[in-house]
This record gives C-alpha cells, structure tokens and sequence, in this order.
C-alpha cells in the first residue's frame, strides 16, 4: 500500500513540475456539453495528422484542436455504441467494440466491420480489450472470452489463440523491442504469457522474486 501511495505521489509531483516549468502546459476539460457523446470515455487515441479521438459509451468523437464531431456507425447485432478500444495503424482508425473490431478509413471516411474468420470459422465478436501493432504488420487483439487474434490486414489473414484460460478477460497485450508477444491475464495462477514462435503457442512466463530475508534483522 506504501509503494503504490509514493508511486501515485511521485507521478502527481511529476506533473506539477512539468507543468510549473512549462507556463504555456494548458489542461482542457471536456464533457457533453461540449460536444461529447458521453462523459464515460473508454479510449483515447492520436491519429497521423494530430486529431484526437474518443471512443465512450455512445460512440466515437474527434477532436480537431477546436470543436469535437460526431461519428455514428451501425454496431454489429444491435449491440450498444460502447467503443473499448482505439489505435492508429495502416492509415485507418481501428475501433474495438463489444461486438468486435471495426475499421475507420480516413481517406473515404468509411467504417468497416472486419467480419472475417480464421481457417476454423471464428470471427472476433466479443468485447475487444486491446490492440497493438507488430513489427511484422500484424495487429494483436485481446478481447473477452476469445483469447487472442493475430490480425494481417494486408493479406486478410485471421488466427485465434485461445489460452488455457481464454474464457477470461485479457485486458493488455504488449510487443517489445525485440518483437515479443506478451499477455497480461486477470485473476489467474500464471498471470503474464509470451508467444513461443517456435510451437505458435503462448506459453506461461514465470515471475521470480526473492522473499525477504526476515532473519536477519529485528522487526522490533
């Protein structure tokens, strides 16, 4: 409880000297009033040419520096606008919903439900917790009770990898520097998985740390 107090404190401080040393650091605070389809934002992202986006409850907004602008689009099954996700790659905007992932293009300001299934039949239709962006063109995507989607959009490839525990909610997915694979999991036995690319499988990743050695000093 200690660290995670003097870690938020070191952030709050953080931020109050950055702000102090930089007098024209601006915060804006932005609700439905001014033009937002909900107050609940879910995700954020920054697109290429510096435009904001917001996926909340009700759907998508853009910010352009001076107004926000609505995006509606037809969710999948009459399922609610909720919008989980959102990340900038291959020049579009991809949307994670609780009905799967959608695809804004910015050229022809079009969405997409990206319907497409893997070899075995299955397509991404639950909640779509997180996106990123492999160094190979791949887009990796958690969701909830699915497991993992590696995604190709450019060769319209499609692969589930259901983890031991894929009926959970897989909440991050990470790539490193050196192009590794990584799975965070909730409320498991093995929490943290990297994709072993020899077997194409993610495999549990131990965590060790050293116990305290409460013999050699006095807690009096």
């Amino acid at each position: 409880m200690k660290r995670a107090l003097s870690f938020t404190l070191l952030i709050v401080c953080t931020l109050w000297l950055y702000a102090a040393s930089n007098p024209d650091f601006r915060f804006r605070h932005f609700t439905v009033g001014d033009g937002l389809l909900s107050n609940s934002v879910r995700a954020i992202a920054q697109d290429s040419k510096g435009f904001i986006w917001f996926g909340t409850d009700e759907g998508l907004n853009r910010y352009d520096g001076i107004s926000i602008k609505d995006y509606l689009f037809e969710v999948k099954d009459g399922k609610s606008s909720y919008i989980s996700k959102l990340y900038d790659a291959f020049g579009a905007l991809w949307i994670g919903t609780e009905a799967g992932l959608y695809r804004y293009d910015y050229l022809s300001s079009q969405f997409q439900y990206i319907d497409i299934q893997t070899f075995n039949g299955i397509g991404i239709s639950s909640t779509i917790y997180s996106i990123v962006e492999d160094k190979d063109e791949n887009l990796w995507i958690s969701t909830l009770g699915q497991g993992v989607f590696k995604y190709n959009p450019s060769k319209q490839l499609l692969e589930q990898y259901p983890l031991q525990e894929h009926e959970m909610s897989i909440p991050t997915l990470m790539v490193d520097s050196e192009n590794q694979i990584w799975v965070v999991l909730n409320n498991v036995g093995d929490v943290l998985y990297r994709l072993n690319k020899a077997t194409n499988r993610f495999e549990p990743f131990p965590l060790h740390h050293s116990q305290p050695d409460m013999q050699s000093g006095s807690l009096a």
